[in-house]
């Protein structure tokens, strides 16, 4: 009978002092881990500052902020819109403006996470079966085409003994291959009698 080897799970035999995977020794007292402890927080949550606390002073003209890590992060504050003669004209449907009818704002993605996929377009089943079809109709056309004007040479056999039988050699003439040079002194069926 085999028994589950502590350390890595796998079958033993209740004889075996180690296991042939991971040799662990199956006679030894497992160890226990000792429980997980909660980190201890001086003051609360990391951060978060009370009125007894020193929180964090600003060295310039920026924000202080803290990372969760408890870094401290000086982020400058930002820059006021400009107004007057050099400002930028506002555009109709932004905020702040009053000409034209608002505008839905189009899909927007912040500056980290993850990257959204526009979905493809989906392609019905005819973008495949039809071109398909159209395919085997054009070599099945052709095919047809091809079988039924060529010439049955069973056929062509009788035409050839029925006029060799009765000497008609204008009837003989189109089955008969011939080369260049016949060809020149025969033209046609007229001179080939």
């Amino acid at each position: 009978m085999a028994i589950a080897c502590p350390s890595c799970g796998s079958g033993v035999s209740e004889t075996a002092d180690k296991c042939p995977i991971c040799q662990f020794s199956m006679n030894a007292e497992p160890e226990i881990a000792p429980p997980p402890t909660a980190p201890t927080v001086a003051n609360g949550l990391p951060g978060i500052y009370t009125m007894d606390d020193q929180a964090p002073q600003s060295t310039g003209g920026g924000e202080v902020r803290i990372s969760l890590t408890g870094e401290v992060i000086e982020v400058p504050r930002p820059a006021p819109p400009r107004t007057g003669p050099g400002a930028p004209p506002e555009t109709p449907g932004k905020k702040g403006s009053s000409a034209g009818p608002a505008q839905r704002p189009g899909p927007t993605r912040g500056k980290y996470g993850i990257p959204v996929e526009e979905p493809e377009e989906k392609k019905g089943i005819g973008a495949y079966v039809f071109p398909a079809l159209f395919a085997i109709m054009i070599i099945g056309g052709g095919g047809y085409w091809f079988m039924n004007n060529r010439s049955n040479p069973k056929d062509n056999a009788l035409i050839a003994y029925k006029a060799l039988a009765k000497m008609d050699f204008k009837a003989l003439y189109p089955l008969v291959a011939m080369n260049d040079n016949d060809r020149k002194k025969f033209p046609d069926a007229a001179a080939f009698e």
